[in-house]
């Protein structure tokens, strides 16, 4: 039960409708939501699932230092996901890989909000 609960938070943070955000406030919403999942990982140090967010969301967090030109920090954000990543037993932690994967995972996560959205406006 827990772990469903805290599933259905991390997907509403990480997969947020932050692309339709310019990158500052997008960064700002990013990192509050780290934050969250870091606190979160304090209290449940075992979970996998806060484990993979967390990379996913320093995957986000150096995609969006990229669009303003923080390279280092860009690239900084990008290893601690890859270690996340890799402690995890992830095989292909490439740069190129974790940045399709998770353009893809926001594109999904926006088609779904798109639709839940206009059957909520239907109803």
């Amino acid at each position: 039960m827990t772990g469903a609960f805290y599933f259905s938070l991390i997907d509403n943070f990480v997969f947020c409708s932050c692309g339709n955000q310019p990158p500052g406030e997008a960064m700002n919403t990013v990192t509050k939501d780290l934050s969250t999942l870091r606190g979160w990982r304090n209290q449940n140090p075992g979970s996998r699932l806060l484990a993979q967010e967390i990379g996913l969301t320093e995957v986000e967090l150096s995609r969006l230092d990229q669009k303003l030109g923080h390279d280092e920090q860009a690239d900084e954000n990008m290893k601690h996901a890859q270690d996340e990543l890799t402690a995890l037993g992830w095989k292909d932690v490439s740069t190129a890989h974790l940045i399709a994967l998770t353009e893809q995972l926001n594109s999904e996560y926006r088609q779904a909000d798109k639709k839940n959205k206009t059957v909520a406006t239907t109803r």
